[in-house]
């Protein structure tokens, strides 16, 4: 059985009062891997970091070594995965 990606987003879609700020968004993450959120103001990219954090409800999925947050337990997730605001 194949290791689990270090970090897996599939189908996520974030609303903010009924509006689709994020729509399907999917994205893999391997150790040792980078990425890099570019783009103007507005376009959903601190939603997603707060997302992949467990701050925000969503449709979809994340998953951090294959496993839910609701899987690891929040406590547990959250002393792995945490959202640091650049201000």
């Amino acid at each position: 059985m194949p290791t689990p990606s270090l970090l897996q987003v599939e189908d996520v879609t974030v609303a903010v009062a009924g509006a689709p700020i994020l729509e399907g968004v999917s994205l893999s993450l391997e150790p040792g891997d980078r990425l890099g959120l570019t783009g103007p103001s507005g376009l959903g990219k601190t939603s997603l970091l707060r997302v992949i954090a467990g701050l925000d409800p969503i449709s979809g999925t994340v998953r951090l070594r294959g496993q839910a947050p609701e899987d690891l337990g929040w406590p547990a997730y959250r002393r792995r995965v945490v959202l640091i605001s650049q201000r």
